[in-house]
C-alpha cells in the first residue's frame, strides 16, 4: 500500500517531536542530578556543554559544572579544568592553575592528566622547566598504554631529554604510539627508518609509516612523502604521487612544500608548466618567511615568468632573502598547544595532542662545508662534461639540514666555461634563470663561453660521514 505524501510528512513530524521529547528528559534527570550534587552528572553536563553535545556550546558553564565535581575529587572533572585553564575557555587562562589540576587528576592515576602534567613540565607552562620530571608522567602515562604519552617519551629518548638519549628505546615507544594509530608517532616511526636511528635505514619501511600518517593530515609526513616521491629516494620517482602530496601539505600551509610545489610547476613535473601557478605557491612560501619561496619568486620577477617583469620587487625579494629586511621567520619548532581529553577514553578516540615540540632528530656537530660542495661540483662538472667544462667560480649562499632527513641541502652561485665547443646536457645543473629547479641547460656551448648559475647539492649523512647523495 503507498502512503500519501501529505501523511508520510506528518508522521516524520509527530516522529521528531516524539524524539525531541525523549531525549529533553534525561537531559533534565542529568541537570536534576547535577544540581543534587552528583560529581559524575556534573562531569557528564560539563562534557556536554565542552563540546556542544546536546547542548548550546557554553564554556564557562562546562567550567562551571567541572569545577562543581573537581572540588569533590573526581579525576575526569579535574583533568578537564585542567585543560580549559590552560587554554583559557570559560576561565581566565593560567597555567599554574592548570598544573594544579591536572596533578591532582594524575596522582588519581588518570593517564591523559598525566601526559598533560609531562607536557607542562617539558614546556615550563606553569611550573619550572623540568625535563626529568616530564619524562617521569609520560612514563607513568605511557606505561599503561596512554599512545600520546607513548609518543612523548619516545621523543624524549630520541633527544635525551630526561632520559639517556637512546634511538632503539624511542623505536619502541614510537611503535606502541603508531600501533595505536597516533599520527605524530607513526611520522617519528617514519623518520627513524628514514635516517637508520635505532632501525636499520629502510626506506620502504619509512614510506609505509609516512603514508599511514599523512592520510590522516599529518602534515609534515605529507611533505617528507612528497620529497621521498620526487627525489626517488629509495623508492621509483613518480611526479604525481609527489604533487598530489606536495599539494595537500601545502593547502595545510605547509612552507616548504608550497615552495616545492611551486618548482613542479615551474619545471612541469607532474603538472603541465605553469609559471603563474608557480608564482602563487611561491609566494605563499615566501610570505611565510621560506627563504626558498623567497629567492624563488625573486628569479620570477627578474625574469618575468608567470609576473611583469619588476626589478625593484625582484630585490625586495631578494633582500628579505638575505635578512636585510623584516619578515616573518620561518618556525622550525612549533608553538605547543595541549588539547582536552574525551569523556570517555576507553570508548572515544583521545584528543590530547602530544604537545612536546622539540626539534626532531640528531643535531650534528659538523655539516658539509662550502669545500666539500665546491670539490663535488667540481667532481660532477668533469664527469659529465669529460673534461670540457671548467669550474670558474663556486659561492655557497645557504644551507640547511633537511626536514625528517639525515641529509644537508647546500644552496650555491657558481660559474662554468666551456674548455672547447660541446653540447651539455644534465638534470645536475637546472638553474638557467637563477631559479632552483626551473630549466635544463641544454644550449650548445661555445669555447670560451661563460655561464652563470644557481642550484643545491644534497648531502647525506652516513656512518663514513656526509656524503653527496
Amino acid at each position: 500500500m503507498t502512503i500519501p505524501l501529505t501523511i508520510m510528512i506528518l508522521l516524520a513530524f509527530l516522529g521528531a517531536e516524539t524524539f525531541a521529547s525523549s531525549t529533553d528528559k534525561p537531559l533534565e534527570s542529568l541537570q536534576s542530578t547535577a544540581e543534587q550534587g552528583d560529581a559524575w552528572a556534573q562531569t557528564t553536563l560539563g562534557e556536554m556543554y565542552l563540546d556542544g553535545n546536546g547542548v548550546p556550546r557554553n564554556y564557562t558553564q562546562a567550567a562551571r559544572w567541572f569545577r562543581k565535581a573537581a572540588e569533590q575529587g573526581n579525576p575526569n572533572a579535574q583533568m578537564h579544568l585542567g585543560y580549559m585553564y590552560g587554554d583559557g575557555l570559560g576561565v581566565t587562562k593560567d597555567d599554574m592553575e592548570a598544573v594544579r589540576w591536572y596533578r591532582k587528576s594524575a596522582e588519581q592515576g588518570h593517564w591523559n592528566a598525566q601526559n598533560n602534567l609531562g607536557e607542562m613540565y617539558a614546556n615550563g607552562r606553569g611550573v619550572q622547566q623540568d625535563y626529568q620530571e616530564a619524562a617521569r608522567w609520560f612514563r607513568k602515562a605511557a606505561d599503561i598504554g596512554n599512545g600520546f604519552a607513548q609518543n612523548n617519551l619516545g621523543k624524549m629518548y630520541v633527544n635525551g631529554l630526561g632520559v639517556p638519549k637512546d634511538y632503539q628505546e624511542a623505536v619502541q615507544w614510537f611503535q606502541k604510539a603508531a600501533d595505536q594509530v597516533i599520527e605524530d608517532a607513526q611520522y617519528n616511526l617514519a623518520m627513524m627508518y628514514a635516517n637508520g636511528n635505532g632501525v636499520p635505514k629502510d626506506c620502504l619501511i619509512a614510506l609505509d609509516w609516512y603514508l599511514r600518517a599523512a592520510q590522516r593530515g599529518h602534515v609534515n609526513a605529507q611533505y617528507n612523502l612528497a620529497s621521498m616521491y620526487a627525489t626517488g629516494l629509495g623508492i621509483t620517482k613518480d611526479y604525481a604521487a609527489a604533487i598530489n602530496w606536495y599539494r595537500k601539505a601545502a593547502e595545510q600551509g605547509n612552507a616548504d612544500a608550497q615552495n616545492d610545489l611551486g618548482a613542479m610547476y615551474a619545471n612541469g613535473f607532474g603538472v603541465p608548466k605553469d609559471y603563474q601557478e608557480a608564482v602563487r605557491w611561491f609566494r605563499k612560501a615566501a610570505e611565510q618567511g621560506n627563504v626558498n619561496g623567497q629567492n624563488n619568486l625573486a628569479a620570477m620577477y627578474a625574469d618575468g615568468f608567470g609576473v611583469p617583469k619588476d626589478p625593484l620587487e625582484a630585490a625586495k625579494w631578494r633582500s628579505k632573502a638575505a635578512g636585510r629586511e623584516d619578515s616573518n621567520p620561518r618556525h622550525d619548532t612549533p608553538v605547543s598547544t595541549t588539547q582536552s581529553a574525551p569523556s570517555s577514553p576507553s570508548t572515544v578516540e583521545t584528543k590530547i595532542v602530544g604537545a612536546l615540540r622539540k626539534t626532531f632528530g640528531e643535531i650534528f656537530e659538523s655539516l658539509p662545508s662550502e669545500t666539500d660542495a665546491r670539490r663535488e661540483v667540481e667532481r660532477q662538472i668533469q664527469n659529465y662534461s669529460n673534461g670540457l667544462i671548467h669550474l670558474v667560480s663556486f659561492q655557497k649562499t645557504n644551507g640547511r639540514k633537511m626536514d625528517g632527513l639525515s641529509q644537508y641541502v647546500i644552496y650555491y652561485s657558481a660559474e662554468i666555461e666551456f674548455v672547447d665547443d660541446c653540447m651539455w646536457e644534465t638534470e645536475i645543473f637546472r638553474a638557467t634563470r637563477g631559479l632552483n629547479n626551473a630549466g635544463i641547460f641544454d644550449k650548445p656551448g661555445k669555447k670560451g663561453e661563460r655561464c652563470k648559475f644557481e642550484n643545491t647539492i644534497i648531502f647525506d649523512k652516513t656512518e663514513k660521514g656526509w656524503q653527496h647523495y
